[in-house]
């Protein structure tokens, strides 16, 4: 008779606690976890650890143990992806309280880099929405920590990077959830009604304590908000440019009853379709809806984010919508998704980094107007080329860039602030950062922890925070510079910057305190835990100061000792195709 799940994961969670003590007993060390195939990770600095480091492999960490419909909450394993967990909890009529964006995804990434979701204004981080997590630490030993019990390593392990212990087993708190959202899109004229817009929508400034859901009797507040700030066309970089702001609200579409429609006599008479209206539309003093329609006509469509080769990427169908508000003046635009469309549609494209990689390809001569015409646009483009524009496949080729190559050409920041110094930050960005119009910028509202959490970007202050992730590919360099100045602004004003993406802290600034982190605290809480010497450091791991070693392998052309001449060869042609993207 074979084993219950619950005792076979604990089986390899105890296998896994004992190649631990195996290594650190033969001190081959420093200890780390192995690249995963076809993973998505925002991290473009692990490579030079990694390379003298014994690498544990989490295969076979990949199961969902057990759902308890009752307590809504899903055992899985830290290999579990994202795509994997939603889909075993839309079985059962739930969805997890934060799903990181990208179908590849892991649980146990999720809780090490502190994931957010555009359900964070309720829920916060995903590790704030895990009921406890198992961890194995540096001497072997095996610890389930939660809110109440061993509360320090669990408030610890937030964005800790995998730099205090193993995740291996996770309780993750799930909700009622629809098939399929509704999602309401405003434009705003200027930076600070856009602002307004998101804390009103979020009820600003008392965040949630305990979240209900807006779709059921939650005081109309939504169950996602999040948003994109459009700088305008035709200023330069240093100019107080107007901007724009596109905010997205969705709720969980229990109904699925179809917008109720209103048509004027002028459009009975030209024979043309009606508006749909939103909920808040006003009524003059006949009783009659105001001419102030939300688009598009009648029932809401069904988008699939990009999933379909039909649609455009979620990113430039935002933008199409952004400019359809602006052009046409209507107050809103109304859609319908599914639910894990929804919760996925940056996945393919990643936000909006496939399009400069498009762009970029098609400046290629003799590929231009064959292999890419009119780049993502295309029909014939998104349909034989889709593949390469997967979270895992873009993600594949930044790992395979060269670091000189990232901090000269790419911007790939993921900054956080309180949300009272935002009104300030969003035109310091647009001013500062050679980024061209429209220069995208989203914006996701995030729910500072309740209790500290010394590493987690939202974690040092009990407030509503704003995360803002830029993404920009620069034709002149300089991509460091400008990574330095966000992060000294940060640093004055009590941010944080998600540290899975590119950070060129240098020691004494990443170790100052407040509002960054404490390294007394760090070297307490490694020792406590038997992190030290074991794992590598969280500033060897996350910054390019500790990457010298391979900053200096680009520069000589990326090659590796030990690798065949045809290893080598492959190589060199997937960083010059990484070249040509970035």
């Amino acid at each position: 008779m074979g084993l219950s799940p619950e005792a076979a994961s604990w089986a390899r969670v105890e296998d896994l606690a004992a190649q631990v003590k195996e290594v650190t007993s033969q001190r081959h060390l420093p200890l780390s976890l192995a690249p995963r195939r076809h993973g998505s990770s925002y991290h473009l600095t692990e490579k030079d650890y990694k390379r003298n480091a014994t690498l544990l492999s989490l295969a076979g960490h990949d199961h969902v143990v057990r759902v308890d419909r009752e307590r809504r909450i899903i055992h899985a394993e830290a290999g579990v992806t994202m795509e994997a967990l939603v889909r075993t909890a839309r079985e059962y009529g739930l969805v997890p309280k934060v799903v990181a964006p990208f179908r590849k995804a892991t649980v146990g990434g999720a809780v090490s880099g502190s994931a957010a979701s555009s359900s964070s204004h309720r829920h916060g981080s995903f590790h704030d929405s895990c009921n406890y997590l198992t961890v194995v630490l540096g001497n072997g030993s095996v610890v389930t920590c939660s809110k109440k019990d061993n509360a320090e390593l669990f408030n610890s392990m937030a964005g800790s990077q995998g730099t205090l212990g193993l995740v291996a087993l996770v309780g993750v708190e799930c909700e009622e959830a629809a098939p399929t959202v509704r999602i309401t899109y405003t434009r705003q004229a200027s930076v600070e009604e856009g602002l307004s817009a998101l804390k009103h929508a979020c009820h600003y400034p008392t965040p949630p304590l305990s979240p209900q859901g807006g779709a059921e009797g939650g005081g109309g507040r939504p169950d996602f908000v999040d948003a994109v700030l459009f700088r305008e066309k035709g200023k330069k970089v240093g100019e107080v440019a107007p901007a724009t702001q596109l905010t997205a609200e969705a709720i969980y579409d229990f109904s699925e009853v179809p917008l109720a429609t209103a048509v004027t006599a002028e459009e009975e008479q030209v024979g043309t379709r009606s508006h749909s209206f939103s909920e808040g539309a006003k009524l003059n003093e006949g009783g009659n809806l105001l001419p102030s329609p939300s688009f598009p006509p009648s029932l809401p469509p069904l988008y699939t984010g990009g999933r379909s080769p039909s649609d455009l990427f979620y990113s430039e169908h935002v933008n199409d919508i952004h400019a359809l508000l602006g052009k046409a003046g209507a107050d809103s635009y109304v859609e319908r998704m599914d639910l894990e469309d929804y919760l996925f549609r940056f996945d393919r494209g990643v936000f909006w980094f496939a399009q400069s990689a498009a762009a970029s390809i098609a400046t290629i001569p003799f590929l231009q107007g064959w292999l890419f015409p009119l780049a993502s646009r295309s029909l014939f483009s998104r349909f034989c080329w889709r593949w390469l524009f997967t979270s895992s496949s873009l993600f594949s080729l930044l790992h395979a860039a060269t670091p000189d190559l990232l901090s000269s050409r790419l911007l790939l920041l993921a900054p956080s602030l309180p949300l009272s110094h935002a009104a300030s930050f969003l035109p310091f960005l647009h001013t500062t950062l050679p980024l061209p119009p429209p220069a995208p910028l989203y914006l996701l509202p995030i729910r500072g922890a309740a209790v500290r959490q010394p590493f987690a970007p939202q974690g040092h202050i009990h407030t509503l925070f704003l995360s803002v992730l830029i993404h920009g590919r620069l034709t002149h360099g300089a991509a460091e510079g400008h990574t330095r100045r966000v992060e000294g602004w940060l640093g004055r004003k009590g941010g944080r910057k998600g540290l899975c993406a590119m950070n060129f802290y240098d020691k004494r600034m990443f170790w100052s305190g407040f509002p960054l982190y404490d390294w007394r605290e760090y070297l307490y809480l490694r020792g406590k835990y038997a992190a030290d010497g074991i794992f590598p450091s969280l500033e060897e791991k996350v910054c390019w100061e500790g990457q010298e070693g391979e900053r200096e392998r680009g520069r000589k052309g990326g090659g590796e000792d030990g690798k065949g001449w045809v290893r080598r060869y492959l190589e060199g042609r997937r960083r010059k195709f990484v070249g040509i993207l970035l």
